[in-house]
């Protein structure tokens, strides 16, 4: 049995941990507001990114929004994890076809 090197193995968990450690935002077609996966009332996304963001400082967020949501919503979202004190997001995005 061939196994790759330990190092690869520390990387690839590493890797995992960073994941682990993302804030996850998605805005559905219905302009609904998920954080890790629980539904958040809009008045509500900046508290608990900043709770979530306390719990991992070094992590950041990533915002998945619907191609059918409302564009304003999006720019409201990022706001409010900006002005959580994330400084690292990205916005997610998929590829049309």
């Amino acid at each position: 049995i061939r196994r790759p090197p330990r190092s690869t193995l520390d990387r690839s968990s590493a890797a995992s941990d960073v994941y682990k450690r993302q804030i996850l935002i998605a805005i559905s077609d219905k302009n609904e507001v998920w954080i890790n996966r629980r539904l958040v009332d809009m008045d509500a996304v900046q508290a608990n990114v900043e709770k979530l963001h306390a719990e991992n400082p070094q992590g950041g967020a990533v915002i998945q929004a619907d191609e059918r949501s409302e564009v304003g919503l999006m720019v409201e979202v990022i706001d409010a994890v900006r002005l959580a004190g994330v400084e690292q997001y990205s916005i997610a995005a998929s590829e049309k076809n």
